[in-house]
């Protein structure tokens, strides 16, 4: 008859700080309305071959005038771009760009992870992307009477 001692750890007595990122940190954000950007996923899965072992990704670049999602695969190529909403019109959200730089920022995501993250564009009504090439590129949701939901994720070399 075999004896096994288990130590488990308890993360509740493991004191340890969650790096909170802040918004001043990135180089680029852009705010835009989440259906807008749940349809571009859904384009880009379209010509992305998402189910392939080869993960295809999403390039997203970013100016002072425009958004843009490109991706690669099997099917084609797409690019979709998103401009900056000049003025503000009550019927139509704004997409809202702010640049720390004047140069172009520009980061490339597996599409796997870029259509996951748009699923929970049906929780809220705007979607903010933090990017910065120097940390992990932040999707935040705000969530009405909730909170927020600030996803990180980090992009491929």
């Amino acid at each position: 008859m075999s004896f096994f001692v288990f130590d488990f750890l308890v993360l509740n007595d493991v004191p340890f700080e969650i790096p909170e990122p802040r918004e001043s940190d990135y180089l680029a954000i852009v705010r835009m309305p989440s259906t807008k950007f749940t349809r571009v996923c859904n384009k880009l899965g379209v010509f992305g071959d998402s189910g392939d072992r080869d993960t295809t990704g999403v390039v997203i670049s970013l100016d002072k005038e425009h958004v843009r999602f490109f991706t690669q695969g099997k099917a084609g190529t797409s690019t979709i771009y998103c401009y900056r909403t000049k003025t503000v019109d009550k019927t139509k959200e704004p997409t809202l760009i702010e640049m720390k730089k004047e140069e172009e920022v520009s980061l490339t995501f597996d599409l796997r992870y870029i259509i996951s993250l748009s699923k929970v564009s049906a929780l809220s009504d705007q979607v903010t992307i933090c990017l910065s090439s120097k940390q992990p590129t932040m999707f935040e949701y705000k969530i009405a009477d909730i909170g927020l939901h600030q996803i990180l994720c980090d992009f491929k070399g």
